[in-house]
């Protein structure tokens, strides 16, 4: 499919350069090829575009990169930093698909949400990244071999989806992921492996500084968000598994550590506090709606961590005037 470069990029000649003419000639000069392969249409579609390059160092690898996300179109200069996403897989004759499949997913998200995606973000697809895989979400950095773009139609930054396992995903969030993705990468180059790979947890070199790290920082995630999540004036707060899963965690790795967390909803949200003495003020208003702080002291944390559990269910405490609904979306 690289035959059409001359078609669609540089080799057209006509007319003022584009977004998109500077990012195929960037990605050349860092690939030092055009395009193994290319999905989707490059001059006349507003959707997400994916490239295939090939690279030898320092590990053979495939790198996917987004086209589309930036503004690819115009010619116009835009202020500001725009973004593509980079996701790389071991070096193979034929590219696989599902890289193709997984990025577009994350840049139409990107698009349909309004939040970019940035480095420390994470992604539990809760999904296999495709059928036999181990590998089933994601930690995002910086791309480190693909450098930030300044063209005169604007700058572009490549931020790198780091496929991760689901025992992965979570020690990341008990402690950080841009540091978990640093330690990653010191076992796996690039954070390149395959898709059905063994955890890094069974590893002894690699659990070693990693429990050591974590039990000396803490969590850096001081906030989740709940598709579903209600508070009212009694102390009930309802929120669904997944929020549920986050806040167990965040009573170990964040209230253990005299930090705050929060989970916030679409319409409520509820602060959890370090305090000495338990108890919950609820509050109300036209900007932020419903709320409700929550004051831990060790006796309410450790009730919370013996008492809710991620399934689905009411959960009473004693501690303090507080009933946890848990629920689940799909069911």
């Amino acid at each position: 499919m690289a035959k059409r470069w001359g078609f669609f990029g540089r080799g057209a000649g006509m007319g003022r350069q584009t977004g998109g003419d500077h990012l195929l000639a960037h990605l050349e000069r860092v690939a030092g090829a055009v395009p193994e392969e290319i999905h989707g249409e490059l001059a006349f579609s507003e959707d997400i575009a994916v490239l295939v390059y090939r690279f030898d160092t320092p590990v053979p690898h495939l790198l996917y990169v987004t086209y589309g996300l930036s503004r690819t179109r115009s010619s116009v200069p835009v202020a500001g930093i725009q973004d593509e996403l980079t996701l790389r897989v071991p070096d193979e004759p034929s590219p696989p698909a599902w890289p193709v499949r997984r990025l577009r997913g994350l840049a139409r998200y990107q698009r349909a949400s309004g939040y970019p995606i940035e480095p420390g973000h994470y992604m539990d697809l809760r999904v296999p990244v495709c059928e036999g895989a181990s590998l089933s979400g994601f930690i995002f950095v910086q791309d480190p071999l693909v450098p930030m773009l300044s063209a005169p139609t604007g700058r572009v930054r490549f931020i790198d989806a780091v496929p991760v396992t689901a025992d992965e995903l979570d020690a990341a969030l008990r402690w950080d992921p841009l540091k978990f993705a640093g330690l990653l990468g010191d076992a796996l180059p690039l954070g390149v492996g395959a898709h059905n790979r063994a955890s890094l947890l069974i590893d002894a070199s690699f659990t070693h500084p990693l429990t050591s790290l974590t039990e000396a920082d803490g969590s850096s995630i001081a906030a989740v968000s709940s598709g579903y999540f209600a508070v009212d004036a009694t102390g009930r707060i309802d929120l669904t598994t997944h929020a549920a899963a986050h806040l167990l965690r965040a009573m170990k790795w964040r209230l253990g550590y005299d930090r705050p967390f929060a989970v916030v909803g679409d319409a409520a949200w509820a602060r959890f506090v370090p305090a000495a003495n338990p108890g919950t003020e609820y509050g109300e208003d036209a900007v932020s709606g419903p709320h409700l702080t929550v004051s831990v002291n060790t006796a309410l944390r450790h009730e919370i961590l013996a008492v809710l559990d991620s399934e689905p269910g009411t959960y009473r405490l004693t501690s303090a005037p507080v009933t946890i609904h848990v629920i689940d979306p799909a069911r």
